[in-house]
């Protein structure tokens, strides 16, 4: 990777909160990527999933990585709880799932907010949700995301 000179623009705001169901045993992606010559460092983020209703067996994931390594470690911050259990993440409270959550160290999961995770034209960040219970979940999924925004960079 190469980086070339990195001046800020500004700050970027996404509300990607739905309330489109996901079938059990499914999968919501979602791809960010910026414009030609920008890149977007995740600083910030507000993140409640619920329980999906009247579900008896499995768990539900919430896992955000820059594409590319989105497979090593399951992702940069993830998030997987069983059924009758939410799913947060924020900088106030880090990750907050009752089955697992990467990082597991609340200190470091505070860390990982700021600059970790970040997307480009060829490396796009990438949010997936997995509902692996037996029901659909049809709740409201709040996602929003605050980005810092710099141009002059190749990666």
């Amino acid at each position: 990777m190469t980086a070339a000179r990195k001046e800020f623009l500004g700050l970027k705001y996404l509300d990607l909160t739905t309330t489109d169901a996901v079938a059990a045993s499914a999968d919501d992606n979602i791809e960010i990527t910026p414009p030609d010559g920008q890149i977007y460092e995740l600083i910030d983020l507000s993140v409640n999933i619920p329980d999906p209703a009247g579900s008896s067996a499995g768990t539900h994931t919430l896992t955000i990585a820059t594409l590319g390594i989105f497979s090593t470690l399951n992702g940069k911050l993830s998030g997987k709880s069983t059924t009758g259990n939410y799913i947060k993440m924020g900088d106030y409270y880090g990750i907050t799932a009752d089955n697992s959550e990467l990082p597991s160290d609340t200190s470091d999961q505070l860390n990982w907010f700021n600059g970790k995770i970040w997307a480009s034209p060829s490396y796009t960040m990438k949010i997936r949700y997995s509902n692996d219970t037996d029901v659909q979940q049809a709740g409201t999924r709040t996602m929003k995301f605050l980005f810092k925004v710099y141009s002059g960079v190749e990666l």
